[in-house]
This record gives C-alpha cells, structure tokens and sequence, in this order.
C-alpha cells in the first residue's frame, strides 16, 4: 500500500511539472512582449518609425528601454543614444 501510494505521489508530480514549465514559458513571453512594446514606443516617440522592434536583438531593446527611462539623458541625447543602439544592428 505505502508502494502505491509512493508511486502514485511521484506520478502526480511528474504530470503536473510540464505544466509548471509552460507557465514560465508565457510568463516570459509577455514580459518580452511588454519589452518590445516599450521600445517600439520609444522608436516612435524619437522619430525612428521606419525601425521593426522584431529585427532587433534582446540587448538592442533593453539598452533603448534602459535611456529611455534614466534620467541621465535629455531628450536630443536620448535619440542620438538610441541612433547608435540603432546602428549597432
């Protein structure tokens, strides 16, 4: 008996972790999805409307996501910043 319930507690488990893993999956989906929101924002706001978010990498929207948001740039070092995360494709 304490056999069958031992193997029935690991067979429940184990069913149960794919689902756990397709959670994190979507979580990071829209996490990603909120990023390129962000930058695709950003690139319209600063003029860069001819750019595609989805032709650009991870680094490249995190970096356009990090100098829109810190205070250590105006406006016109904003959009040169972002020119050369740009070029850097």
């Amino acid at each position: 008996m304490k056999t069958f319930l031992a193997a029935s507690t690991i067979a429940v488990g184990l069913l149960s972790a794919p689902v756990f893993a397709q959670d994190a999956n979507m979580t990071m989906d829209v996490g990603l999805s909120m990023l390129e929101l962000s930058a695709d924002r950003e690139l319209t706001r600063y003029g860069f409307r001819d750019v595609d978010v989805m032709d650009l990498t991870l680094n490249q929207i995190a970096k356009i996501r990090y100098v829109a948001t810190t205070s250590d740039f105006n406006d016109n070092d904003r959009k040169q910043q972002i020119e050369q995360i740009i070029g850097a494709n």
